[in-house]
């Protein structure tokens, strides 16, 4: 080969490397060389280069094209479809699907103000090497980078780009400013839904970078002639550490300015606003924002200044800035020639600007709408008042007027489901708000984690980098600079699992992609006979390697309560959290619990809000002590409390088949209530892909461990009602409803239990439990073991503290039967072991006892009342009567019996005479006398649930 000719050999393919990284320069036009060459002199020297031109060029252009970009492969190409058709030729010819990403500049120029097009070109990809070392660290960082270049070709135009968008999944796309040459890719997310849809000419777009360019070489803005009215508040009478910045970024763009302050000054404090304020009014009105403005725009009508203005600002010191200068949102604002507008919109009552940025038209505050609302402020008594009558009622009223508004900021984020609130608020996700553009962040996104859901550890960290002037003055005020110590608190994540493999890797997956990275997450693999372990390793062996992971296999299964036991053994930090292999956690989840850890540190237990996925179901609200003893509200997935709880109060109960978590809320809560976090934290699904069957919420019995749970926390009584039948076809609806009748103040279980009946029973006690799940539990085994066994059966199902018997033939006729017998017995105190002979521990061993039936004064000496509390007996005139009275149905066909039974044959599910009879009062829990001659106790004290063996989580 002659020395003169470039070397045009080819690299060959290799494997795939998502870090790596190569630049395309297709060169068409040898005189914008000299720009092509110094962008490219921006970009790292050990990448692979390639450089494409016209097959048909001489071999001195092409030496011109080696000298220019030394080291770099030359491809000659066809000069067919422009760079676009040398890029797809380049590509049959090299493998760049080796790389992770590539950046792709060329020689552009065309009719239409060519130099200001390639300055926005390579201005956007290559104009700092600072800024290209952002765009290579974003592209590895984040997988979901999908391309980097110039903000105002990918934001607001050409027009073409955004018909292409309909078929794109939203991404991240690192978009450079070309008004600020000094401008760092900032992070746009959801594009390109987040394009503009304004058709804005492309020359247009080039005329506004090339007037911004001038300006900035100039370092000077055109002003307008505008009014800025600013409300503060300061509860001591210091100027709050925010206002000094703001007002030095907002001078420079105003003529003039009115400090308004809700409250008294000190002299040195007014003197810091000199050269700053054009007038300061200060003294208590106690109006909020609003009564300020009112003061501030007073004044100024008052003195002439808003006569000779273009706009009026209303701004307040609830916000710190400006975040880089308040310049570009006013060229961009004033562009759209809107009559109002703002820094932000709020949709979360009704479309609005939020107040703390508000700009109005001269024709819009002099016009006699905006006078009659400014001057009709009043004081309300609370900001939620403020907000629906002023914030809202503003854009409310001027809309209604006619006048065009609009904001810089537009709120498009959208969440799982349309009722997901997440991104209702803009500036609680400041740093998305600032990525696109917002000189602003507010004051208590910085100060309470309740108010900003991205974290102000992180906040902060991106305010040192982009705007350091605000970064130190938030630094000022102490309640936000101690949450650069966030990043000391670290998390043990359990998560528990039983033959999840098939759904596993996701939550995992969630739990990785944590922005907090101060965790380790405990996986305790509960027996599991499939390929969860293999699942494990072969995604996430990198992590297992690094401690981020720890798995923990137990040889056979313990149960999910076990599991997790098992699992805060094993941790390492000083907060637990829980995450079932089912679950999938939001990126924020470990850092909205680290900030709020922070900011209240004597508290123990944090919680926030799960949302379903199909429904839009939010669950979790404000902790109130009653309320969670009546139901959870608390899943979980959100819920974080110290490690040495557990030491003092206890783990999870084995011994619960279901709801075990509320059980340990409820014990780690009792002692000081926990913080809310009105935050959505984790994504949760119902059956997803079908495979939920095998769920605890699946195969137990809600009802069940909702009276267990009571039993053991709650100040009420709780009662199992059990209902034992046996061929009582005839009269098991009377029973039931005489059951379901109960009321009270205490929580209430039927539990039925057939004998294996052989006529039409057990099909109604079937449907009755269909009916009523959270009422009945349908206990019956189907087989016929007799009256003792069911009796003992129904007494280990019965979740309550106290059991009343009620016989499938029989009926209550007092709705509050098991109301007064609860309290009665509560009134007496627990009960003592039963003596030896004796029916009930608080009744005497002599004294008479009655069958079902049987008439206790009968009994000599016997002065009790003639329903005995606690029996199931019929009323003494009989059912016949009794059905009448209460006008249930028709009378059965058979009468009693002497002793006040059926006519039918004695069975196994009903007591036959001479045999003991179990007689409970209210609950409260005997058996028949016991001796050496007599049977054992049919009932046992009080028992704890059976755990189940291979509980999922």
């Amino acid at each position: 080969m002659p020395e003169d000719t470039p070397d045009l050999t080819l690299p060959a393919p290799t494997d795939r490397n998502p870090d790596a990284f190569a630049l395309i320069v297709h060169v068409w036009l040898l005189d914008t060389l000299d720009d092509l060459s110094a962008a490219c002199g921006n970009f790292p020297a050990d990448a692979d280069r390639f450089v494409t031109f016209a097959d048909t060029l001489s071999p001195e252009d092409r030496q011109r094209i080696a000298d220019r970009f030394q080291g770099a492969q030359l491809v000659p190409v066809q000069n067919l479809g422009q760079d676009v058709g040398a890029l797809m030729q380049l590509m049959d010819q090299v493998d760049l699907g080796r790389y992770g990403f590539v950046c792709k500049i060329h020689s552009k120029k065309g009719l239409k103000m060519p130099e200001a097009w390639r300055r926005m070109l390579l201005g956007g990809v290559l104009g700092s090497r600072r800024q290209v070392d952002q765009i290579i660290a974003g592209f590895r960082g984040d997988p979901q980078v999908m391309l980097a270049g110039a903000r105002q070709l990918f934001l607001y135009g050409p027009a073409y780009l955004w018909k292409n968008a309909d078929g794109i999944d939203g991404g991240t796309v690192l978009l450079s400013d070309q008004r600020d040459g000094d401008a760092l890719p900032q992070r746009v997310t959801g594009f390109p839904a987040t394009m503009s849809r304004e058709r804005i000419p492309t020359t247009d777009t080039l005329t506004e970078l090339e007037a911004a360019r001038r300006r900035q070489r100039s370092r000077t803005v055109p002003k307008r002639r505008r009014v800025a009215v600013f409300a503060s508040y300061s509860g001591d009478g210091v100027l709050p550490p925010q206002v000094q910045p703001y007002l030095e970024g907002l001078r420079p763009l105003v003529e003039r300015i009115v400090v308004v302050c809700d409250n008294d000054l000190a002299p040195d404090q007014v003197a810091r606003l000199s050269g700053l304020a054009d007038h300061v009014i200060t003294g208590r009105h106690g109006k909020y924002d609003f009564g300020s403005y009112k003061r501030g725009v007073a004044w100024a009508r008052q003195t002439g200044w808003l006569d000779e203005a273009d706009d009026l600002i209303l701004c307040n010191d609830s916000c710190f800035g400006p975040v880089g200068s308040f310049a570009p949102m006013f060229e961009r604002m004033e562009a759209r020639h809107l009559d109002f507008w703002g820094a932000t919109d709020g949709r979360e009552f009704h479309p609005n600007l939020q107040s703390f940025f508000v700009v109005l038209g001269w024709h819009v505050f002099q016009s006699p709408v905006f006078r009659n609302f400014i001057e009709g402020i009043s004081k309300q008594p609370n900001v939620q008042q403020v907000i629906m009558k002023y914030e809202i009622g503003l854009t409310k009223t001027l809309a209604g007027a006619g006048y065009s508004w609009g904001a810089m900021v537009e709120n498009r984020l959208e969440g799982v489901h349309p009722l997901d609130p997440t991104y209702r608020n803009i500036v609680e996700h400041p740093i998305t708000a600032m990525e696109m553009g917002l000189p602003l962040v507010k004051a208590k996104a910085l100060r309470q984690t309740e108010s900003n859901a991205e974290g102000t550890d992180r906040t902060l960290d991106w305010l040192r980098q982009h705007a350091p002037v605000v970064h130190r003055a938030a630094l000022d005020d102490f309640t936000i600079a101690r949450f650069q110590d966030v990043g000391r608190i670290g998390f043990s994540m359990i998560m528990p699992t039983h033959n999840r493999a098939w759904c596993i890797s996701e939550a995992i997956g969630s739990a990785l992609r944590q922005t907090h990275q101060n965790f380790e997450l405990i996986i305790v693999d509960d027996g599991s006979d499939d390929d969860t372990f293999e699942v494990i390793q072969r995604a996430f062996g990198p992590q297992l390697d690094s401690g981020t992971i720890r798995y923990v296999g137990l040889a056979e299964s313990c149960g999910v309560c076990a599991a997790r036991n098992i699992g805060i053994a094993h941790a390492r930090h000083d907060w637990i959290t829980y995450l079932d292999s089912d679950n999938q956690l939001r990126p924020n989840f470990l850092t909205v619990m680290a900030n709020a850890i922070i900011e209240q540190p004597q508290k123990d237990c944090f919680y926030g809000q799960i949302i379903n996925r199909g429904t839009g179901l939010v669950v979790g609200c404000g902790f109130v002590r009653n309320d969670i003893l009546r139901g959870n509200y608390i899943d979980l997935g959100v819920f974080a409390h110290r490690k040495s709880l557990i030491h003092r109060l206890g783990g999870f109960d084995p011994d619960l088949r279901r709801l075990v978590d509320w059980d340990l809320i409820i014990r780690l809560t009792a002692h000081q209530d926990p913080v809310f976090l009105p935050q959505v934290l984790l994504d949760y699904s119902d059956d997803e892909q079908g495979q939920s069957a095998d769920r605890i919420s699946v195969r137990e019995s809600f009802l069940r461990a909702k009276v267990a749970v009571h039993s053991k926390h709650s100040p009420r009584p709780t009662v199992s009602t059990a209902i034992l039948s046996y061929n009582h076809q005839e009269f098991i609806v009377e029973a039931i409803e005489s059951g379901l009748e109960q009321r009270g103040n205490y929580t209430h279980e039927i539990l039925l239990a057939d004998d294996g009946s052989s006529d039409g029973t057990a099909r109604i006690m079937a449907r009755y439990a269909a009916r009523y799940p959270n009422r009945i539990r349908n206990i019956s085994t189907g087989g016929n073991f007799g009256v003792s066994a069911n009796y003992q059966h129904c007494v280990r199902e019965a979740a309550g503290n106290h059991i009343a018997i009620l016989e499938g033939d029989d009926y209550w006729t007092d709705p509050d039967k098991n109301a007064r017998q609860a309290d009665f017995l509560a009134s007496r105190g627990p009960p003592g072991p039963p003596a030896a002979g004796a029916g009930h521990a608080d009744r005497p061993p002599d004294r008479p006892r009655c069958r079902a039936g049987g008439d206790p004064a009968r009994h000599a000496g016997h002065d009790e009342p003639r329903h005995a509390a606690g029996t199931a007996e019929r009323p003494p005139e009989g059912r016949a009567a009794a059905a009448q009275r209460r006008g249930r149905g028709r009378a059965p066909a058979a009468g009693p019996d002497p002793q006040g039974g059926r006519g039918a044959a004695p069975s196994a599910g009903r007591p036959t005479p001479g045999v003991p009879v179990q007689h409970l009062v209210a609950g409260q829990r005997t058996g028949p006398r016991s001796g050496p001659s007599g049977p054992a106790p049919l009932i046992a004290p009080s028992h704890p649930a059976a755990a189940r063996p291979g509980e999922g989580a």
